[in-house]
């Protein structure tokens, strides 16, 4: 009897997908089966542990992202004053202050592009783990 009815629970637990949405695939790709039987007898405590979860890996994408965009914004910084400096000294030797800004931004470009793309693959995890909370928000409401 009790064979039966895990078989069953097991087969169902398969068709209890939201949808085919990869945000709401994302939210339940990590469940094991006993995260399956929960969300199905008892969604409130599920999607209640979810949110959990999905608030601190928000946090913690939050933090990443303050991190590397402070960075990319300190380099900026560092590149504009090299600028500046370049211009001045140019322009006390008598040279092309116009070559001077080219040599000037052609040595921080490197680091400042590997800081930029940081700070936009930072932001892009940063939003998909925001649409994962809110999802996980909206199946909480809707369980309450």
């Amino acid at each position: 009897m009790w064979v039966r009815l895990l078989v069953l629970l097991l087969l169902l637990t398969g068709c209890f997908n939201e949808s085919n949405d990869p945000v709401t695939m994302t939210l339940s790709a990590s469940d094991t089966t006993l995260d399956v039987i929960e969300k199905i007898f008892r969604p409130e405590s599920y999607w209640t542990k979810k949110v959990k979860v999905f608030e601190k890996t928000t946090s913690e994408a939050r933090n990443q992202f303050e991190h590397y965009n402070q960075d990319y914004h300190a380099k900026l910084l560092m590149r504009r004053e090299s600028v500046i400096q370049s211009v001045q000294d140019a322009k006390k030797l008598g040279k092309e202050t116009k070559a001077a800004r080219q040599e000037a931004f052609q040595a921080h470009r490197e680091a400042l592009a590997k800081s930029r793309d940081d700070a936009r693959e930072a932001g892009k995890q940063l939003r998909q783990q925001l649409a994962l909370l809110r999802r996980a928000q909206e199946f909480l409401d809707k369980a309450k």
